[in-house]
């Protein structure tokens, strides 16, 4: 080893903790700790449930949108056969319908299947 290798080892002062401050669960109760971390999760559920509805919203309004251009400008511009308008329209429909019940249904569901902790 070098000198230079030996130098990246050398501490020039030695590693101290930093002051460790005490944290808010030093002094709460086991029961008072597990109420607030059910509050937190509360919270962050109503949070993700404001955020996915809107999403579920969002994606399901332009998804139609987009199927009923496509119907309406079919003659003029597509020209599908019956057949794959059929499907288009069969598949649309199972998407948004699935997509807002697997969302939906995650987040409003039965309280009595919610795991807390």
């Amino acid at each position: 080893m070098t000198d230079w290798d030996n130098e990246l080892f050398e501490l020039s002062a030695p590693l101290t903790r930093p002051n460790a401050e005490t944290s808010n669960n030093d002094t709460k109760t086991i029961e008072e700790q597990e109420k607030q971390l059910r509050n937190d999760r509360f919270k962050s559920d109503t949070n993700w449930r404001c955020r996915l509805s809107w999403w579920v919203i969002c994606v399901d309004s332009v998804w139609l949108t987009a199927i009923l251009l496509i119907l309406m400008s079919n003659t003029k511009w597509f020209h599908l056969s019956d057949t794959v308008l059929l499907m288009l329209l069969g598949t649309t429909t199972i998407n948004v319908l699935g997509l807002a019940f697997i969302v939906l249904k995650g987040l409003f569901g039965n309280n009595d299947q919610r795991k807390w902790l």
